[in-house]
């Protein structure tokens, strides 16, 4: 039905499913995804009434339950427990059978972020580095390298003009 698994959306397909196999039709509450199904006429409501626990018989469909599904299993107490010392007040006792678990569950503990973050901590805390500190070394070694080059040929060629206007005027 959908691109996204759910086992709401699964046992809704295997229920659309079996009223096609069974009445070959599918009751106007569901929404139709294939083009081979088709809602059902007033005349064929009957053919579901008769069908209806098969239908809704989901045994056979291969659903399963998300991975991030949890289950209560409680056991309720038939007998209602009298308070002795209040006449007339009663406790319902419910209890779980077990404790809920979730089958499979993954989740990252430290990502890149965690650990960019850990390692400039440590550079901060014991070598007083930080961001401006690495983008003052960039330019230190980068671009004052290339400005203090370009003007010692600038200076260089003005030099090199002068001593030949020098000669030249000689």
């Amino acid at each position: 039905i959908d691109d996204t698994y759910s086992y709401t959306g699964c046992t809704t397909e295997c229920r659309m499913n079996n009223a096609m196999k069974l009445c070959s039709c599918i009751p106007f509450f569901y929404t139709i995804v294939n083009k081979n199904y088709r809602h059902c006429r007033f005349d064929e409501i009957s053919c579901i009434s008769e069908h209806l626990e098969e239908i809704k018989s989901v045994d056979k469909c291969n659903c399963h339950l998300g991975c991030l599904h949890t289950v209560y299993e409680i056991e309720k107490l038939d007998t209602l427990m009298t308070d002795e010392e209040e006449e007339g007040n009663s406790k319902l006792e419910n209890k779980f059978v077990s404790w809920p678990m979730v089958r499979y569950k993954r989740e990252v503990l430290f990502g890149w972020v965690d650990l960019l973050v850990s390692f400039g901590g440590i550079a901060g805390l014991f070598l007083g580095f930080s961001l401006l500190s690495a983008v003052e070394i960039l330019y230190y070694f980068s671009i004052r390298v290339y400005c203090t080059t370009r003007q010692q040929r600038k200076t260089a060629s003005e030099d090199k003009f002068k001593k030949y206007n020098e000669v030249k005027n000689i």
